[in-house]
């Protein structure tokens, strides 16, 4: 029963974890340095966005968002997720 019923809400449950294991592993492994003329920058493993409030002459530059390092680290999460759920449903039938 249990797998029946993973296997139809597995993806929406997929998707959904690894959005939220996303967003918690770019709130821990980001840096927060710009109240100190710093950067703040987010992303895990790929750097995707960082940005800056400090002075500084080319600050148009030091602000940057790369989009195919967000995707890279979208598709991570989802993977490490994916793989986590198979693991799980796996130790069940054991």
């Amino acid at each position: 029963m249990n797998s029946k019923l993973l296997s139809k809400v597995g993806i929406k449950t997929v998707v959904g974890l690894s959005i939220l294991l996303f967003v918690l592993i770019t709130l821990f492994t980001g840096q927060y340095h710009s109240v100190s003329d710093g950067f703040n920058i987010y992303g895990f493993p790929f750097t995707f966005y960082q940005t800056t409030s400090g002075k500084c002459g080319e600050c148009n530059l030091a602000n940057w968002f790369d989009k195919l390092y967000f995707i890279i680290d979208l598709v991570l999460c989802f993977l490490l997720t994916w793989l986590i759920v198979k693991l799980i449903k796996y130790s069940r039938t054991i």
